[in-house]
């Protein structure tokens, strides 16, 4: 069975010898800080989990949230049969979680835990991802909910070519209430396009807005999509024949460009993975390795909606150990909080959570969470909810082959 796209595959989770509670609760360095009117507790919380059967893995991917304080959290779950199984589960306060409606695609069969967005004009969730069929191909799969999460319908089940692998690894809405979908799609030649689909009349129909192959290789994904500024933004990589370059295209009217092909070393693999915007100013968060074979976690900033780019932030993890980002998020108050793995000297990997005050001038790292086992994890998305609390969906490691669904959550006092 084919891999998920680099920087969106479900890592080898992982962890060191750093402290921390076993439960998910932990110290925070955020601990008495004003943020947004309020005081942050000092212990993170473990506000859901979902164990998952042994051998099998669950993964919560993404969190989101509407005015009145609900948030819904997308994810994937294994059963006996090893079935991919997405998975949405919701909650009024962040402490008290139900479960919801699960979709497979075939007995038996891989996929990739879907991305979530809900749509600023209408209030519908959109989910997008990739799930097997029988015959072992991978479809791009987007399913839609119009009743808050009661019941979703898949509304795009999409391959460039029949009979060859395409994936779905993001989706956005824009102000026009038009929506994107970032991933992927392999032709006749086994080369693989980066794709991007786009829906102008809630989910209902599609047509892909932008089909893109690097110069020179032979692979090139799209792992997520943005409105940033004037336009559409999607990130991923295009392979030169060589390694992967870091790729961001913009759509401004009807067409896509190429606004930033970023690499750290020459010959070395860079990967943009997900995006964040707040008018004007876009972060982008990925990995990139330099010219001597070190991996660091990269966020690159746009002042001008995407146009030029920079790079804020080149980490490594604790005695320059290898890192890399997978998640960037913007608060109300303007504030980046950058998500990510951070390698350990037992090999696995913990959660990683940084921040900056200042546009991306400065970081700071606020939490290392080696997972409630001491096995690793993996923080996949985040959100401020309408009291200020923030809470950060993920996965943590049980063992080699076992992780559980886990949210943890920051109080606002």
């Amino acid at each position: 069975m084919p891999q998920p796209a680099d920087g969106a595959a479900e890592t080898d989770l992982g962890a060191g010898d750093l402290t921390s509670t076993a439960d998910g609760n932990g110290p925070s360095d955020l601990a008495g800080a004003d943020l947004r009117g309020c005081t942050l507790a000092a212990q993170w919380q473990l506000a859901d989990e979902l164990p998952a059967m042994v051998g099998r893995r669950t993964l919560a991917r993404r969190i989101v949230a509407d005015g009145t304080g609900k948030l819904w959290v997308s994810g994937q779950y294994s059963d006996n049969m090893d079935s991919a199984t997405w998975l949405v589960r919701s909650s009024v306060d962040g402490l008290v979680w139900m479960g919801g409606p699960s979709f497979r695609y075939a007995v038996g069969q891989s996929g990739g835990a879907p991305a979530l967005v809900r749509d600023r004009m209408r209030g519908h969730l959109l989910l997008a991802g990739w799930l097997g069929d029988r015959g072992a191909v991978e479809h791009w799969i987007v399913r839609r909910s119009t009743d808050g999460g009661m019941t979703f319908a898949t509304v795009d089940d999409f391959n460039l070519v029949a009979g060859k692998h395409s994936a779905a690894f993001g989706v956005a809405d824009d102000a026009a209430g038009a929506h994107y979908v970032a991933g992927y799609g392999i032709d006749v030649t086994d080369t693989r396009h980066w794709i991007v689909r786009r829906s102008t009349d809630g989910g209902t129909s599609w047509d892909t807005s932008d089909d893109f192959v690097y110069a020179g290789g032979r692979r090139s994904e799209a792992l997520d999509v943005v409105e940033g500024g004037a336009g559409m933004l999607a990130i991923g990589f295009g392979n030169d024949g060589s390694a992967h370059r870091w790729i961001v295209r913009r759509r401004q009217g009807a067409a896509w460009a190429t606004t930033d092909d970023y690499r750290l070393g020459v010959g070395q693999d860079a990967v943009g993975v997900h995006l964040a915007a707040a008018g004007m100013t876009v972060y982008a968060i990925g990995r990139a390795t330099n010219d001597s074979g070190l991996t660091f976690w990269v966020v690159r900033r746009s002042t001008d909606g995407g146009l030029t780019w920079q790079t804020v932030d080149s980490y490594r993890h604790e005695d320059m150990r290898e890192a890399r980002g997978l998640f960037v998020y913007i608060d109300r108050a303007g504030r980046v909080y950058a998500l990510g793995e951070g390698l350990e000297r037992t090999g696995r990997y913990s959660w990683v959570v940084r921040r900056s005050t200042d546009r991306g001038a400065t970081w700071q790292t606020l939490d290392v969470w080696p997972g409630q086992a001491g096995q690793g994890a993996s923080p996949r998305g985040m959100i401020e909810d309408a009291q200020g609390n923030l809470l950060i969906a993920g996965a943590s490691a049980e063992s080699a082959d076992t992780a559980r669904w886990v949210v943890r959550r920051l109080r606002c006092e």
